[in-house]
């Protein structure tokens, strides 16, 4: 009878052990602060109200406009959404870029950084916070640099973010704005990809230009030291490698980082695949992923990029990710995209708008491995329905966005962005894409060491110009 009792006690507790085996994390990505948003400002000019540029009727949204970056209420909305989501997170994944697309000085970013830490701190004061730089998280924003002189941006970001960087990661983060951070979920290198960044002004002068702060050093350390000791390890960054996915007419290349770079970065992540568990960009506002391929094409690794939460350049809808993961073997389960639609919050206001499930990457997917991943990019290819669904996810059910269709380069300029991330493997993608009947030829190497894909415009391309992020 006692062994009976016993039995019938863990039976009625496996459904609670069951659900402790999972953890979640949130993951919110370019807030994009704009301390001068204003009711009656102008939406040509980032709804700023000084001068010429007052627009007084209508008013625009007090959470915001698609033309703009977002109002302080816009995120203190989507946190507390956040939080009735995944009330207790195991920790939080913050991928940078909190500052406006606009011009300001060390004040106005160190002000803004405060601000926004308060912010997520005020919801969730228990929670284990991962801040990560983002190429606006400078003063002027994109400008990154290896010069001693120049670094003392980063001791006041540590000021800052100190109780969850910790005296460990102190050296390194005053150094280049990197660091590791040990978590329940594991351990994290937290890159700071921004000083390879194209559109970095000072990256020609960087002092160390084949290792600028000594971050690819740090990151090869510390996995070589991870696979030695047979654990995962888990990396978070802002500016992704690769290409971005939306096909632009107004840019001379759609390469994020110079090509040496890129390759030094993927090859890292081509030789420790095995080691590392999670990988977690930000920067392109949109909702979107990318399967990692060694020399023999195979996908043995894969990243995702986080949707954005401001709604600038009419791209998205504002978005927040939750993921579940297994608390024992760090897998992840699952990430649920939530967002709101922007201009039902401006008119049903806080008390009267909820944020939604847009989708499971599990359910839409089949899974979030790398192979799964490249399964469904190889059925996009052939189903135009799954392919639709992509996009339809990639701009977080923005309706502006989800009236077009994509023109025979475009989709292969965005599919092939999601295969491949090493640049060689991609411009022969695009070459050889049966869907541009020839019209891509192979790419054209710059004068600063990445690659341009040659564009010729059409209707629908202009469509998708794009500004800088």
């Amino acid at each position: 009878m006692a062994l009976l009792s016993i039995f019938c006690l863990l039976l009625a507790l496996y459904p609670v052990l069951s659900i402790n085996s999972t953890g979640q994390f949130l993951h919110i990505t370019d807030v994009h602060i704009d301390p001068n948003y204003d009711l009656s400002g102008d939406p040509q000019k980032w709804c700023h109200g000084s001068g010429d540029s007052r627009n007084k009727s209508p008013k625009l949204g007090v959470f915001g406009d698609h033309n703009c970056d977002s109002p302080m209420a816009l995120l203190e909305f989507m946190l507390r959404e956040a939080k009735a989501k995944v009330p207790n997170p195991n920790m939080i994944i913050w991928t940078g870029d909190s500052l406006p697309h606009d011009k300001y000085d060390e004040n106005v970013l160190f002000d803004i950084l405060q601000k926004v830490t308060n912010a997520i701190s005020a919801q969730f004061p228990d929670a284990v916070l991962l801040p990560v730089l983002g190429n606006h998280d400078s003063a002027p924003g994109n400008s990154f640099t290896d010069h001693p002189a120049k670094q003392q941006i980063y001791e006041k970001m540590f000021i800052i973010w100190k109780q969850w960087i910790g005296q460990n990661g102190k050296e390194s983060f005053t150094r280049g704005g990197y660091y590791r951070a040990e978590t329940s979920a594991g351990l994290f290198l937290v890159l700071n990809t921004n000083i390879y960044y194209e559109s970095n002004p000072l990256k020609k002068e960087l002092v160390e230009p084949d290792d600028p702060t000594g971050q690819f050093d740090f990151l090869q350390f510390e996995l070589e030291k991870a696979r030695q000791k047979g654990v995962p390890v888990h990396i978070l960054g802002h500016v992704p490698p690769g290409a971005f996915e939306e096909y632009s007419v107004n840019k001379p290349e759609i390469e994020q980082m110079p090509q040496k770079y890129n390759q030094k970065l993927v090859d890292l992540l081509v030789e420790y695949a095995p080691q590392i568990g999670w990988i977690f960009f930000g920067h392109y506002h949109t909702d979107t992923f990318r399967v990692i391929k060694n020399s023999d094409g195979k996908a043995v690794q894969r990243f995702f990029t986080a949707p954005a939460l401001t709604p600038a350049f009419q791209k998205n809808n504002p978005a927040f990710r939750v993921a579940d993961y297994n608390i024992d073997t760090w897998e992840l389960e699952d990430m649920k995209t939530y967002y709101v639609e922007l201009d039902e919050l401006n008119k049903n206001g806080a008390d009267g708008t909820r944020a939604k499930l847009e989708y499971s990457m599990r359910d839409a997917f089949g899974g979030l491995d790398a192979q799964t991943l490249d399964a469904h990019i190889q059925k996009a290819k052939r189903n135009g329905t799954v392919f639709d669904a992509l996009i339809q996810h990639n701009h977080v059910m923005y309706e502006a966005n989800n009236n077009w269709r994509l023109n025979a380069t475009q989709r292969t300029v965005h599919l092939c962005a999601l295969e491949f991330v090493d640049y060689k493997m991609f411009e022969q993608c695009l070459a050889n894409d049966t869907n541009t009947n020839g019209q891509i030829p192979a790419a054209i190497p710059l004068a600063f060491g990445g690659f341009a894909v040659p564009f010729f415009v059409t209707l629908s391309s202009i469509l998708t110009l794009l500004l800088p992020f």
